[in-house]
């Protein structure tokens, strides 16, 4: 098992991808996968030798990050999480086994750091959707010190990687399946994170009924958005169907970056109505 350490201070190094293998991916994620190909679907001659990544006998790697907390006196948090190989992802059951090449988590990780956290509560419940191999959740573990935070995934492989992960690095926080539109979400959570979770236009409505459904009155709920099949308006589009106001973080290319969704007041509904009449 080979070892990747990143700076997330270095963002734009190591980051050009070659565009044939990611539109690879991008079509792996919208592929049926309960079939193997058959030898006359498989392209022995692919020059990025995507076929072959099934013979990889060394298939995992480690992903370690270091932060430095804003708050006073700072504290370092290192985290340590092990997935396959990013150039594997196509050939992957599920999705959350990986850390992708995109940088909303990074993106979520910066915006995490920034963000006050409460110095007193026990009650402030933080809920992360579509966890994967868990960098953001146990980032997000680390900063909500004195609450609780639950970390979930629809896939099981997925999630005894991700139990796997947070006993790495000792993180408090609970590991469950969560499997939208199926799984009962209970109106407890005063912030729900999302990284890189859209791939298909069908998951958004599915995503923001299990948002709706969780968040406490004054909740919020935050999405590190990456660029993929699905464009950004489209999500924006079904927040306004269900009452919720939005703001981003910072200027980002139609619309990756990391925004911030909050159930409209009444006042602001009525107003709405207002302007709409």
């Amino acid at each position: 098992m080979k070892s990747c350490c990143f700076n997330p201070s270095r963002l734009n190094v190591d980051r050009k991808v070659d565009e044939t293998i990611m539109s690879k991916y991008e079509e792996w994620i919208e592929a049926d996968h309960t079939s193997k190909p058959t030898s006359e679907e498989r392209d022995d001659t692919d020059p990025e030798g995507i076929s072959n990544l099934f013979l990889d006998d060394d298939p995992l790697d480690t992903f370690e990050y270091r932060y430095k907390t804003l708050e006073v006196p700072q504290r370092e948090v290192t985290l340590s999480v092990v997935g396959h190989k990013q150039e594997n992802g196509q050939t992957l059951s599920s999705t959350g086994l990986t850390l992708w090449r995109s940088r909303a988590a990074e993106y979520m990780n910066e915006y995490l750091l920034k963000r006050p956290w409460p110095s007193t509560s026990s009650s402030y419940n933080a809920l992360e959707l579509g966890s994967g191999i868990g960098l953001n959740g146990l980032l997000l573990s680390f900063l909500n010190v004195n609450g609780s935070t639950t970390l979930t995934d629809g896939d099981t492989e997925t999630l005894k990687n991700l139990e796997e992960n947070v006993q790495r690095n000792k993180g408090g926080c609970e590991v469950r399946q969560l499997r939208w539109g199926v799984d009962e979400v209970k109106k407890e959570w005063d912030l729900i994170i999302a990284s890189d979770v859209i791939y298909v236009p069908n998951v958004v409505p599915l995503l923001f009924d299990v948002v709706t459904a969780g968040l406490r009155e004054g909740g919020e709920f935050v999405l590190a958005y990456a660029r993929r099949n699905v464009k950004f308006e489209l999500v924006l589009e079904e927040a306004e169907r269900r009452g919720m106001a939005w703001e981003a973080q910072e200027s980002g290319v139609e619309g990756e970056n990391v925004w911030v969704f909050s159930m409209k007041s009444e006042l602001e509904v009525e107003v709405k109505a207002d302007d709409n009449g």
